[in-house]
């Protein structure tokens, strides 16, 4: 029994230990270094399609919507995704708009 059993990892080429191993040192020295907000691009970049993919399978839970393609499920969600940019945006330039 291995301690990532539940990934395989027994089962890991070379190639993905490679890519694996070069990936997190490439976190770490990130970590370390002076260039560390790039990790928050990373990061929140994560959190952002996290959240598409759980308005998504929201989404497809939905009889109305069960009918659409898995294509048009991901544009409604990332397009509801955006309607808090788009109050924020309407709401900080309202001055300017009247």
């Amino acid at each position: 029994m291995t301690i990532f059993s539940f990934i395989g990892i027994e089962a890991w080429s070379g190639a993905a230990w490679l890519g694996y191993g070069l990936l997190a040192s490439l976190v770490v020295v990130l970590a370390l270094s002076s260039y560390r907000w790039l990790l928050l691009y990373l990061f929140g970049g994560m959190a952002y399609w996290f959240t598409v993919e759980l308005i998504q399978n929201i989404l497809a839970g939905r009889p109305m919507l069960m009918e659409l393609s898995s294509w048009h499920r991901y544009i409604i969600a990332m397009g509801i995704s955006w309607l808090p940019l788009a109050a924020w945006y309407c709401i900080g330039h309202y001055d300017m708009m009247t």
